[in-house]
Parts: structure tokens; C-alpha cells; sequence
């Protein structure tokens, strides 16, 4: 009997000591993670989302993504006219280049930097199928990513590009932007400014945080799927 005791005695403290490491372990992971999120968002500005915004359907969803296809244009013109129209944009628009990422308590969260930075235009060099689901695989270096695939990375929420079809003057225009990031009214407030005849226009990216309860409060007092925004919605 004595042997035994001390047999199990023996396996709790390796236990012990094993749970003692493992903690340790995981208070190093931790302190490393708030270091790296303090590195990555230093210079950032929270805007906090909507319940909608973070609700797990949105952020499993792809990004709202357009095609405009253009015939015998100036494909040199409309490159130079969209990164010069696309830089105004996110001047005038900083939150455009903001990420998505979490905050000091675990939500996710729009983080705008002060400075603007990065470059949202490109030019791609790939083929215009006429299949849908080739085209999507052709031109998916344009798309943004969704949610759960973009938070913490840094990676874009609002991109543009030109691709040019290789048969002269023909070319297409793709737009793309997160769905957390952007509802489709912003979608089409942006897109609409890439076109020579509008103006560029600051819009401001905080959401209106009462919009849930007057949603509710609208239709009497009656429960609605928008408001509750349930993860099966």
C-alpha cells in the first residue's frame, strides 16, 4: 500500500508540474499576443461595429464584389484616371484603409489608421473568363476576404483594380469590400465616386449604435431578426 501511495504521489506532482508549465506557457502566449496586436495597431483608432457587423453569418460571408466590363476604352486613360481617383478617395476617406482586428476585450472590431497608408489600386494581368465560377477563381486576388479570414491580418477591406482583357480597348473594373465593413448602400456610395462625373465625398465610418433599438422601437415594440441579428439569420 505504501508503494502505491507514493507511486500516486509522484504522478500528481509530474502532473503539477506539467500544469504549472502548460500556464506558464499560456501566460507567455498571451503576453506575446496583446505585445503583437499593440505592435499591429499602434496608430489605429477603434470604431466599434454593429451586432450585425460581428454576427457569425456576416463574417463567414464573401465580400460584396462587382465586375463593370468596358468596350474599345482608353485602357491607358482609365489607368491612370482610377489610381489617381482611388488615392483621393482614401484621402478623403481614411477608415478605408483601416483593418479588421480585436479589441482589448476579444470583439472584433474596425481599427482606422491616423496616417493614410497602403496602396488599393492595382492593375491585374489575368483572364476575363466568361464562365462565372473560373471568372471568381481568376480575378480572386482582387476580392477582399471575409471576416474570419481577415481579422488580424492587416489585410485590405476595400480594394479596386483594372484588368485588361488583352483584345485592345476592352477591360473590366472590379470593386471589393469586406461585408463587416461595408453595407451595400456604403458599397455603392464608394463605387459611385470612382466615376469622373461625381464628386468625392467624406463619409464617416461610425455606426449609429441606437439603430438596433429603434429598429425595434419602429415596429412597436416587436422583436426584429435585423435588430437581434441571431447567428442563423
Amino acid at each position: 500500500m505504501e508503494r502505491q501511495y507514493f507511486g500516486d504521489t509522484n504522478k500528481v506532482a509530474a502532473a503539477a508540474t506539467v500544469a504549472a508549465g502548460a500556464f506558464a506557457a499560456y501566460q507567455l502566449w498571451t503576453l506575446a499576443s496583446r505585445w503583437r496586436r499593440a505592435r499591429r495597431l499602434a496608430n489605429h483608432e477603434k470604431v466599434a461595429l454593429l451586432p450585425s457587423e460581428v454576427a457569425p453569418i456576416l463574417c463567414k460571408s464573401p465580400a460584396t464584389s462587382t465586375i463593370t466590363y468596358f468596350e474599345s476604352g482608353d485602357l491607358a486613360a482609365a489607368q491612370s484616371f482610377l489610381s489617381m481617383r482611388t488615392d483621393e478617395i482614401v484621402a478623403a476617406n481614411p477608415w478605408l484603409a483601416g483593418v479588421l482586428d480585436y479589441d482589448e476585450n476579444g470583439a472584433m472590431a474596425l481599427f482606422v489608421p491616423t496616417a493614410t497608408q497602403g496602396k488599393h489600386f492595382e492593375v491585374l494581368k489575368v483572364p476575363l473568363c466568361e464562365n462565372y465560377e473560373a471568372l471568381v477563381k481568376s480575378v480572386g486576388s482582387a476580392l477582399c476576404g471575409t471576416s474570419e479570414e481577415s481579422v488580424g491580418t492587416g489585410a485590405p477591406l476595400w480594394k479596386v483594380a483594372l484588368v485588361p482583357d488583352g483584345t485592345g480597348g476592352n477591360f473590366a473594373l472590379i470593386v471589393s469590400a469586406n461585408h463587416s465593413f461595408l453595407d451595400g448602400h456604403g458599397y455603392y456610395k464608394i463605387y459611385n465616386m470612382l466615376s469622373g462625373s461625381a464628386p468625392v465625398q467624406a463619409l464617416s465610418p461610425r455606426r449609429k449604435h441606437d439603430m438596433p433599438q429603434k429598429i425595434i422601437e419602429a415596429m412597436g415594440g416587436e422583436q426584429s431578426l435585423m435588430a437581434a441579428s441571431p447567428p442563423g439569420f
